[in-house]
């Protein structure tokens, strides 16, 4: 979307919890008469996900390695390293969870991450939530 520039951006962020939580898209239209359209594109590419087909090989191995590799280039202080700690215990509340939740994400096939898709990104389990501005006058 934002090649065909529909979109001025997007974004997504997840925080594990013990308890479920939403896994949100944000986008900010350019242009909120390509509401439907940007639906459509972002409904489209969830299903191809769910389904295996958007998710390739090289893509997943590179996914895993930015995880490994962001999360270690991303310990650049104490309050840095304190806060990845904070994050992966979260769940758990067990302090050493970040290697052993790391070890994890190493350990996954995308085998298993499409068999993950194929069962939670269906329509049945999706929320939306639109939220637009009206323009004063």
């Amino acid at each position: 979307m934002l090649d065909r520039q529909l979109v001025e951006s997007i974004e997504s962020w997840y925080i594990d919890t013990i308890d479920p939580r939403f896994f949100p898209v944000f986008m900010t239209l350019k242009d909120a008469s390509k509401f439907d359209e940007v639906k459509r594109t972002v409904f489209a590419a969830i299903e191809r996900a769910a389904t295996g087909d958007g998710v390739s090989a090289a893509f997943f191995a590179g996914a895993q390695s930015n995880a490994r590799y962001g999360l270690l280039m991303g310990l650049t202080s104490p309050a840095k390293v304190a806060e990845k700690l904070v994050w992966a215990a979260t769940p758990t509340g067990d302090p050493a969870a970040l290697g052993p939740l790391y070890e994890r994400i190493a350990g996954l096939t995308l085998a298993d991450v499409k068999a993950y898709l194929a069962k939670r990104w269906v329509a049945r389990n999706r929320t939306v939530v639109t939220l637009s501005t009206k323009v004063k006058r």
